[in-house]
């Protein structure tokens, strides 16, 4: 869409996201650091998925 890549920014990953997604990671990435805080920095990424899960909570089913 025109006007589209100017509103963009380029993560350290390469990929191009539209600026408004980086405050949304931001805040994202805020949250997981406080919900997952007692995992260490160098931990495995099986050890993190297994954190997210254990502070999920169940979808109620209709």
């Amino acid at each position: 869409m025109a006007g589209e890549a100017d509103n963009q920014v380029d993560t350290v990953s390469g990929v191009a996201v539209p600026r408004s997604a980086v405050a949304t990671c931001e805040e994202l990435v805020a949250l997981l650091r406080e919900e997952c805080r007692d995992l260490p920095v160098e931990c495995e990424p099986g050890d993190f998925l297994v954190a997210l899960e254990r502070n999920a909570t169940a979808e109620q089913k209709p």
